[in-house]
Order: C-alpha cells, then sequence, then structure tokens
C-alpha cells in the first residue's frame, strides 16, 4: 500500500476539526496504519523541531484577540504561514506517508491561500506560486457550510477570522459573516477546479458528515474501515 494524504478543508466554524478527528477514529477501529494531524499540534516532531516550531506557533496561532498584526504586514504573515505548513509536511507528514501510513489532517493551507487571493495588492500569480511548493493532498474533502450557520458555531472571533487583516474593522459576528462569504467564494473556485468532494454540512448531522467523509475515503481511495 501507498501512503495517502487526506485533509479536511473549510470556513472557519465547518466542522473540520471534529469530523476529520472523528473520521479518524472510524478508521483506526479497524487498522492501524492512520494518523491524525492537528496543524497546530506540536506533538511528533524531535526536541529541537518541536522547540523550533513552539515559538513559530507562539506568532503564529497564539496572539491576543488586540495584538495589531497589521504592522508586521500581510508578505510577512504570508512566508510565516507558508513556513509552518511546510516543516509540518517535511518533519510528520512525509515521514509517515513513507510508511505507507493513511494521514488526516483537520485542515490544510488552502484558507489560507484563499485569503491571499482576496487581497488587491496582490498577484494572483505570485500568491498561487509562493504555495505551490507544499504537498497536494491524495484528497481534499470540503465541508460546506454558509457563513450564516457558522457564526452560529462560534462563541468569539479572531481578528483573521473577521477580516482585521483585510479592510474589516471590529470582530464581531456580522464580519464574520461578510468575510467568510469571501473567503467561501474563492474556496469554492478550489472545488470545482481541483475536484474536490463537497458535502454539505448545513444539511446534515455531524454523525451523517462523518458517514459521508468515510464513504468518499472508502469509495475514491480504496481505504475501508
Amino acid at each position: 500500500m501507498v501512503g495517502k494524504f487526506i485533509c479536511f478543508e473549510g470556513l472557519d466554524g465547518s466542522g473540520k476539526t471534529n469530523v476529520s478527528s472523528a473520521v479518524f477514529d472510524k478508521l483506526m477501529e479497524q487498522r492501524g496504519d492512520v494518523l491524525f494531524i492537528n496543524k497546530k499540534d506540536l506533538e511528533g516532531f524531535t526536541p529541537y523541531v518541536k522547540q523550533h516550531m513552539e515559538q513559530i506557533k507562539n506568532v503564529l496561532w497564539d496572539y491576543a484577540p488586540d495584538d495589531p498584526l497589521s504592522d508586521l504586514g500581510d508578505e510577512h504573515w504570508l512566508h510565516l504561514n507558508i513556513a509552518w505548513f511546510a516543516a509540518l509536511d517535511y518533519c510528520k507528514i512525509r515521514k509517515a506517508l513513507l510508511q505507507d501510513k493513511v494521514v488526516i489532517i483537520d485542515n490544510w493551507y488552502y484558507k489560507f491561500l484563499s485569503r491571499y487571493l482576496l487581497k488587491p495588492h496582490y498577484d494572483e500569480k505570485y500568491i498561487v506560486q509562493s504555495f505551490s511548493r507544499l504537498r497536494v493532498p491524495d484528497k481534499v474533502i470540503y465541508l460546506d457550510v454558509t457563513p450564516s450557520n457558522a457564526v452560529k458555531r462560534r462563541n468569539e472571533y479572531s481578528i483573521t477570522e473577521t477580516g482585521n487583516m483585510d479592510g474589516f474593522e471590529g470582530n464581531n459576528a456580522e464580519n464574520f459573516i461578510n468575510y467568510q462569504s469571501k473567503v467561501r467564494e474563492v474556496l469554492l473556485g478550489h472545488v470545482r477546479m481541483n475536484n474536490w468532494s463537497v458535502i454539505n454540512t448545513d444539511i446534515l448531522t455531524e454523525e451523517q458528515v462523518v458517514a459521508d467523509a468515510l464513504q468518499i475515503i472508502e469509495t475514491e481511495l480504496c481505504i475501508k474501515q
């Protein structure tokens, strides 16, 4: 068997982490060659890599709600995001695939790519090329949710989720819905262009979404529970 890399994509609040974790649990009930990766998790790195990634994580993911991220500029955050995913691939995903494992991740880089494609001062070709060296998954499952439903699943909103790096002001529900609607349109373009599988989470329970995802994995990648 050759290792397979499966990622779940979707808006903030689409259920990526819960669904991907549940899919992993179901697969692990019958087979032991599956690895689940939460993109922010530091476990599984060597001591040096863990120390290095922890410092990046503190800047990239663990910022305070009122930190002025825009003071560093978009270019800084672009390459810091890419550096994170590149290290995650090299240090975890690549090794697991060489061991013929099925790797499931709750979110790869496409949401961040989509956000950058919305920035009018960036050339689309430059943004796409910047992300192009990152690994392309064997299967992307897109969990589609309308922002008006996604907002109901959130108790608070971050700077990046509400578009405060892209002209919106204030971490509130209205900005969340408006900004996520723009991101969703870009992600749906990826769906059409790259033939991603889509599950509509607006009309299904989490259990039904998990069942549909498992069916997609079994049918398209011949990976059974």
